[in-house]
């Protein structure tokens, strides 16, 4: 069991940046920006590209630079360049950073603009095209998230951009493919993102058992895709949910979703119910040390579902 926790924390914390979805700094670009697709306002895009150019300035381009922590902008950025030539145009011809100037590569790749990615990477960043050609870097709408987090980001990004509808069921591809146990284990990860942050688990009172089970029943630590495909679907339903409530077509777009699959409604409402009672039980267990309380969160924390899927 020792082993077993040391594991924990040390899995927890090397893909604690991944399930935080975006960085505190992309959070600052997107925290008070509405979706561009709505309102074709030019200062949507261009207060994201002046703070995207502000967190450039602290970092040093090099061709190995992969921009991982900036997905959302890259998303974003694809969807401009290719739902919108003339801003692209705009955006390319303008003089920026050498960090900056590979953001636009990746994202003239992503947009599926090859001959326009080759032109713009042949005036100073042909070796970084080079290497992107080679390992073929996938286009928006090819992404579909397995077992990548930050991949939500980049089609979350886009859909902002764009309002594309593929690039939402692309991020609840699994949703549709995988097994009730697993979306409900997926749906409850989300759930539990929203409610506490990536680490799952309340930041107060007693030290719960939730991500060690999730660790022990996919095996993270011989199968950490596994794990991580598991992560991805639930990172989807977080960030699905949480932007939701500043875009009510995504909203739309969402119930819609839902309604057409049988099985995820009644599993989203069973979720939502099932840790709104474990928090309940948990402030209970905090305040009396209550033996049935404690019993009651420990079905919770062993991924216990309330759900009869025999009636679904």
């Amino acid at each position: 069991m020792v082993i077993d926790m040391r594991f924990t924390v040390i899995l927890v914390s090397l893909i604690f940046p991944i399930l935080s979805g975006i960085s505190f700094a992309q959070e600052k670009i997107i925290s008070k920006t509405n979706t561009f697709y709505t309102s074709n306002d030019l200062q949507i895009y261009k207060n994201i590209l002046h703070k995207f150019e502000v967190i450039g300035e602290k970092h040093t381009y090099d061709k190995s630079y992969n921009y991982s922590n900036h997905q959302w902008t890259i998303g974003f950025l694809s969807g401009i360049f290719k739902k919108y030539p003339k801003i692209r145009k705009e955006i390319l011809n303008k003089s920026t950073s050498k960090f900056v100037q590979g953001a636009f590569l990746i994202s003239l790749y992503r947009a599926n603009i090859p001959n326009e990615a080759e032109k713009y990477a042949a005036s100073n960043l042909s070796e970084k095209w080079s290497n992107y050609y080679k390992t073929r870097i996938l286009s928006l709408e090819e992404v579909i998230p397995r077992d990548t987090p930050s991949e939500n980001d980049l089609l979350l990004g886009a859909f902002a951009a764009t309002g594309t509808k593929q690039y939402i069921y692309n991020m609840l591809y699994y949703f549709e493919k995988e097994n009730i146990e697993k979306i409900t284990d997926a749906i409850k990860v989300g759930l539990l993102i929203e409610k506490f942050g990536p680490e799952m688990t309340p930041k107060k009172g007693y030290k719960t058992k939730i991500t060690s089970a999730f660790v022990k029943k996919y095996n993270a630590k011989n199968d950490i895709k596994s794990y991580l495909h598991l992560m991805t679907m639930g990172v989807a339903i977080w960030s699905i949910r949480s932007n939701m409530k500043k875009d009510d077509n995504l909203k739309k777009l969402f119930e819609d979703f839902l309604s057409k699959n049988k099985i995820l409604k009644p599993i989203l409402k069973s979720e939502i119910n099932y840790l709104s009672n474990y928090i309940v039980d948990f402030i209970g267990y905090n305040a009396t040390k209550s033996n049935i309380l404690k019993k009651s969160l420990d079905r919770y924390e062993s991924l216990e579902t309330q759900i009869n899927f025999n009636k679904i």
